[in-house]
């Protein structure tokens, strides 16, 4: 049984097979392609279509592997999806201003929504910070519901390197 977090990965669950599921039980394995890791296990996940959504099925899988790029591994940090609310996101988004560039996103014009209708705002950042402290502060403003920053719930960590195609096993924690 498969637990999507994408409407594309369970069409394409769904072309092979594989029976999905939605969030009864524990999930066996979890697996995520991050655009950022470090060493500390921490990553985050820019392209999503629901934050709140990856968070759970993180949450409560009994193990979490994560695939980053070798180019975004401990490298740039990369702008910091917000998942908020639609009702006063223009407020929310000058809040955020307060810590950095912060954008709502868009697509042809129009503001991008999750799966569960909420809005993305991205944040972008100058300089490094503490995962689980910058998380705390941002789930602390009114109307934010979750974060792209995923912090203490990996148990192996992969780097790609897509040039030479291979897979490297950076990290194996035990949680």
């Amino acid at each position: 049984k498969i637990v999507p977090t994408s409407t594309d990965i369970a069409h394409l669950s769904h072309e092979f097979g594989f029976q999905l599921s939605g969030i009864k039980d524990r999930i066996d394995l979890c697996v995520e392609f991050a655009d950022y890791a470090n060493p500390q296990f921490d990553f985050i996940k820019v392209n999503t279509q629901s934050l709140i959504r990856d968070k759970m099925i993180c949450h409560f899988a009994k193990k979490v592997f994560v695939f980053v790029s070798s180019e975004d591994y401990n490298t740039h940090l990369p702008r910091i999806p917000i998942e908020v609310s639609r009702f006063g996101i223009e407020m929310i988004e000058k809040e955020l201003s307060g810590m950095g560039e912060a954008k709502i996103r868009t697509s042809k014009g129009e503001k991008v929504k999750t799966l569960e209708t909420n809005y993305i705002i991205d944040l972008k950042l100058d300089k490094r910070f503490d995962f689980e402290d910058l998380d705390f502060k941002l789930k602390h403003i009114p109307g934010v519901l979750e974060t792209g920053l995923f912090s203490n719930c990996t148990d192996k960590l992969f780097t790609v390197h897509q040039k030479a195609k291979t897979i490297k096993q950076e990290h194996n924690r035990v949680r």
